[in-house]
């Protein structure tokens, strides 16, 4: 059983925070900004993984400050659930059940790789019901030794994760990141930004958006045909709990404003800095990513992955480049990127050396709060030379300033 956190003691506060990834909830990339919390040898994960006897090992050997990630194994909970502070962050069933398949069909060495791209998706949730409730199933399997089998111990499993829910010191929901990041921010007594900036590029994984819709589609006409309602009841039930939890709990911090009131009444220049965002092959030196485009890869810088109020933006690229022939580095692309899909604007560099601040700017506008925001520098193959990233600076841009430049 998951023991009930102490309503005064902060989180992680005398005991291990331990984040528990459920699958394709794109918390990976999340528990990397927790990680920047604690020194290196306080960050533990089994590549990824949390089996029980990992588990019991590290709490036993890592002292009261400690951070543990992973995907929890059968029985990862058994023995230390009222040692550690447990997080975790549901996905809504559809996202969950569509990024999985998605996931299947991109992943060659996946054992259903070969059904996934033969069936459609409602035919493979007909062949393999478990995806239909894999947080479910997921969580109650790491709360006991012996495995549930979803088809048959439906009831069981959506009572062992209510529990779970109900005594875990966070649980929040990846849809709604800005009051997930508020309430982080109260538990750990101020040490979290409040504009955690995460990574949840797996929230549509990249697909065309008409393509996303029809798989959707599916799931939702599997869901109304009324087989396997038991599933598609508990793994609903299971979000919706963990929903209304944060928003008790965000409703709780009383005068504390959200992110986006802040923004609505006046925001400054958000900084992002080099640290925020991830290189493929570059070195962090100085607070600066230091990359060369002689690499392979498409993107020299991309991240960090954040949500912002809904309104007009200019976001700035801040680099440099250095070791560039005469005529500079050659084209570079600047991208503001929704939901890893849809391009809010775009400009291709052909100069890079010699580019002005001015064109190193992209004017964007967001229109969704929760929408998942991505800011890159792509490369093409004539690129040479290298970059040093500073980060980005987002400037809201005043709604009377926008009017003039339409009119």
């Amino acid at each position: 059983m998951v023991s009930r956190p102490s309503a005064v003691r902060a989180l992680g506060e005398g005991r291990p925070i331990l984040f528990l990834h459920i699958p394709k909830t794109g918390g990976n990339s999340l528990s990397q900004a927790f990680a920047r919390l604690y020194a290196p040898h306080q960050r533990f994960t089994d590549r990824g993984n949390i089996s029980a006897d990992y588990l019991d090992r590290i709490v036993a050997a890592a002292g009261d400050r400690a951070f543990i990630w992973g995907h929890p194994a059968l029985g990862a909970l058994t023995r230390v659930a009222d040692k550690v502070d447990i997080i975790t962050l549901l996905r809504r069933p559809v996202d969950q059940v569509v990024s999985s398949y998605l996931h299947i069909r991109e992943n060659p060495d996946d054992v259903s790789y070969s059904e996934a791209n033969r069936l459609s998706l409602s035919a493979f949730l007909r062949e393999h019901p478990n995806y239909i409730a894999r947080q479910t199933l997921s969580i109650a399997n790491a709360t006991r030794d012996r495995a549930f089998d979803i088809l048959t111990d439906t009831r069981e499993c959506a009572e062992a994760v209510a529990d779970f829910l109900d005594r875990a010191s966070f649980v929040g929901v990846l849809d709604r990141p800005l009051a997930c990041c508020e309430v982080l921010s109260d538990r750990l007594g101020g040490a979290f930004p409040l504009q955690l900036h995460h990574l949840n590029s797996a929230r549509m994984r990249g697909g065309a958006t008409d393509g996303i819709g029809s798989l959707r589609e599916e799931y939702f006409a599997l869901r109304e045909s009324g087989r396997f309602a038991e599933l598609f009841a508990a793994e609903e039930a299971a979000y919706a709990k963990a929903s209304d939890t944060l928003a008790r709990r965000y409703e709780s911090l009383g005068p504390a404003m959200s992110s986006r009131q802040r923004s609505d009444e006046g925001a400054a220049t958000l900084d992002i800095p080099a640290t925020m965002f991830f290189c493929p092959s570059g070195f962090l030196r100085d607070g600066e990513l230091d990359y060369s485009p002689k690499s392979g890869k498409e993107y020299l810088i991309y991240g960090p992955y954040c949500c912002l109020p809904p309104g007009e933006y200019e976001a700035e690229f801040r680099f440099r480049t250095r070791k560039v022939a005469r005529f500079g580095v050659g084209p570079l692309r600047l991208e503001v990127v929704a939901n890893n899909a849809l391009r809010l604007s775009t400009r291709l560099l052909w100069r890079g050396a010699l580019n002005s601040a001015a064109r190193r700017t992209l004017r964007f506008r967001n229109q969704h709060p929760d929408d998942v925001l991505e800011f890159r520098i792509g490369k093409s193959r004539f690129a040479r030379g290298a970059l040093e990233f500073a980060g980005v600076s987002i400037r809201p841009v005043a709604e009377e300033a926008t009017r003039q430049q339409r009119y």
